[in-house]
């Protein structure tokens, strides 16, 4: 059992603040592209649960990473290049939610040509 509680430990310890902010950005992605489809009287309840999993499949593969992660070293051949895999799945998530935010606030036409400037699309992904 002291493995178990090794990899728990260090999967807590690796997920603990990123997964936080990765919850608030879902639930900000959520909310506005709920709120905005609202104003535009476009609002379908059949597609939240559709929008939920767009959000949450790649915060479980993150997730997922970070376990992957959590392996103690003795058990992962050498040369294993693993510690990298973690960040760049999380700045992937990030980067995915966050674009999303961002191409809800396009759709309003609040700073719409700065963000289409950046590659932001003007509709919303949810």
């Amino acid at each position: 059992m002291p493995v178990l509680e090794e990899i728990f430990n260090t999967f807590i310890t690796a997920v603990s603040g990123r997964l936080e902010v990765l919850f608030v950005l879902a639930v900000i992605d959520l909310f506005l592209a709920t709120f905005i489809a609202i104003v535009k009287k476009e609002f379908k309840l059949e597609k939240l649960p559709e929008f939920l999993i767009s959000d949450g499949v790649p915060i479980v593969g993150w997730l997922a990473a970070e376990l992957l992660l959590a392996i103690p070293p003795y058990f992962i051949t050498e040369g294993f290049v693993l510690p990298v895999l973690g960040y760049v799945v999380y700045a992937t998530v990030f980067a995915k939610i966050a674009g999303s935010i961002l191409g809800s606030i396009a759709s309003t036409g609040v700073l719409t040509q700065a963000l289409y400037r950046i590659g932001v699309n003007r509709t919303p992904s949810g």
